[in-house]
C-alpha cells in the first residue's frame, strides 16, 4: 500500500472511530447531563415550593397566636356534650342570685340537619317573683354559652294585685350548643 492510501485508510478509520465515540461516550454523557439539570431545576422549584409553604406556615402560626385568646372565647361558647356540668353550675349559680326554685332536666345530646354542632336541650322549670324571672332569662341570653330559649311558658301562680311581686310558674326549654362536631352521614 502506498502512503497515501494508508494515510486515508487511517483518517477513515479515526472518522468512523471519532463518530462512534461520539455516539457510544460523548452523545450519552450530552444526555445524561441534559437529564441531570432538568432533575436539578425540578428539584430547585420544589424547595421554592417547600420554602413557601414553611413561609405560609410560620405566617398562620403567627395569625394563631394572634387570635389564640379569640379561638379559646369561642370554644368556651359551647359545652361538653357528655357531660355538661359547668353549664348547670353556672345555671345553678344564676338561680341563686335571681331567688327562683328552678328544677333543671338535661336531655341527652341531639343531632340536627338544620345545625352542624350537637345541642343539648334542657328543660327549666321556675318558680317565683316575675322580676326575678326577668332578670333570670336576661342573665341567661347573656350567659357566655351559645344558647338559644325555646318554648316559654309562664303562668301566674299568686293573685296579687301587683303584678311586678306576683309568683309565676315558668316552664320552657333552653337549647345549649356542644362542643363536638357532627360527623355528616353517607
Amino acid at each position: 500500500m502506498k502512503l497515501k492510501q494508508k494515510i486515508s485508510l487511517s483518517i477513515a478509520a479515526l472518522t468512523v472511530l471519532i463518530i462512534l465515540m461520539f455516539f457510544f461516550a460523548v452523545k450519552p454523557l450530552f444526555n445524561q447531563i441534559g437529564e441531570n439539570s432538568k432533575e436539578l431545576f425540578s428539584q430547585k422549584a420544589n424547595l421554592v415550593s417547600l420554602a413557601d409553604k414553611i413561609d405560609n406556615l410560620r405566617k398562620l402560626e403567627k395569625v394563631y397566636r394572634d387570635y389564640e385568646p379569640d379561638f379559646k372565647k369561642i370554644d368556651g361558647l359551647f359545652i361538653d356534650s357528655e357531660v355538661p356540668v359547668e353549664f348547670i353550675a353556672f345555671l345553678e349559680n344564676v338561680v341563686k342570685e335571681c331567688s327562683l326554685n328552678v328544677k333543671i332536666s338535661p336531655s341527652l345530646s341531639q343531632e340536627s340537619k338544620e345545625y352542624p354542632w350537637l345541642f343539648v336541650n334542657f328543660q327549666i322549670n321556675a318558680n317565683g317573683s316575675f322580676p326575678n324571672f326577668l332578670k333570670f332569662l336576661e342573665k341567661l341570653e347573656n350567659s357566655p354559652y351559645l344558647t338559644e330559649i325555646q318554648g316559654i311558658s309562664i303562668t301566674k301562680t299568686s293573685n296579687e294585685e301587683d303584678d311586678s311581686e306576683a309568683e309565676v310558674k315558668a316552664v320552657f326549654s333552653v337549647k345549649v350548643y356542644a362542643k363536638e362536631k357532627i360527623n355528616e352521614k353517607d
